[in-house]
């Protein structure tokens, strides 16, 4: 029996670096081996200064080099390693690439923010058994990361628009962290601040649709689900 082929990906965050190591089925689908999470709040450096810290860039090129034990550990025979927001808004993203290129050979690709948005809907058509279903309706897919807001929409199957905001989490604690010491009610300032912001949803929304379907996405979403109450059975 010929070996299935052993994958890699990294997923390069705003606020942590995810490896995931996979077996490729014979019907191409993968099956998880093993998956490691780091926390590293490179973002923090990205959306305060503009550039990635040196601090940062040095710990996450320590931490690829412990994925790369684990690459030796189970045979890898291939990786890719994507990084997002906080890679792609960096004046110094060449250098931070180039760095880590020459400490551990991998090439990080920086994705553009619509070919981050294919991968998740790409995801999500594999996932959820009921996807073909929603978006022959209506659906919004609600993306929650540590950089940046993604609302993107389907209506009677059609794609309607992706619209981004700069509303992560980590990206709204470094833009109003130094008010947080001023306002009697920093609650109310964020909420204030982020309602400004997502107004501009309903110049994009067709005809004030009633979505039927909202599915949400991204490390934020455990948070929502039990403030909410949801359902963990429906959690994806």
């Amino acid at each position: 029996m010929t070996n299935l082929p052993i994958i890699a990906a990294i997923d390069v965050g705003s606020h942590d670096i995810v490896l995931k190591i996979a077996s490729l089925k014979a019907n191409g689908t993968p099956k998880i081996l093993e998956e490691v999470q780091r926390t590293i709040p490179i973002g923090a450096d990205t959306y305060a200064t503009g550039r990635i810290s040196q601090y940062h860039l040095n710990v996450l090129i320590e931490v690829l080099k412990s994925f790369q034990r684990k690459f030796d550990e189970y045979k890898v025979d291939h990786v890719r390693a994507v990084a997002t927001s906080a890679f792609r808004e960096a004046e110094n993203q060449l250098y931070a690439l180039e760095q880590i290129e020459h400490a551990t050979s991998l090439k990080v690709e920086v994705l553009a923010s619509s070919k981050d948005v294919y991968y998740h809907q790409l995801a999500l058509s594999e996932m959820l058994a009921e996807y073909k279903e929603m978006i022959a309706t209506n659906a919004l897919f609600l993306n929650i990361g540590a950089g940046s807001i993604q609302l993107t929409l389907f209506n009677e199957g059609r794609y309607i628009n992706t619209q981004s905001f700069r509303l992560g989490s980590l990206r709204i604690r470094e833009m109003l962290g130094d008010l947080e010491r001023h306002s009697s009610d920093f609650n109310a300032l964020m909420a204030e601040y982020i309602t400004g912001e997502l107004n501009y949803y309903r110049t994009f929304s067709p005809n004030m649709t009633l979505y039927k379907n909202l599915v949400i996405l991204g490390g934020s979403s455990r948070y929502l689900r039990a403030i909410g109450g949801w359902d963990r059975r429906k959690q994806h």
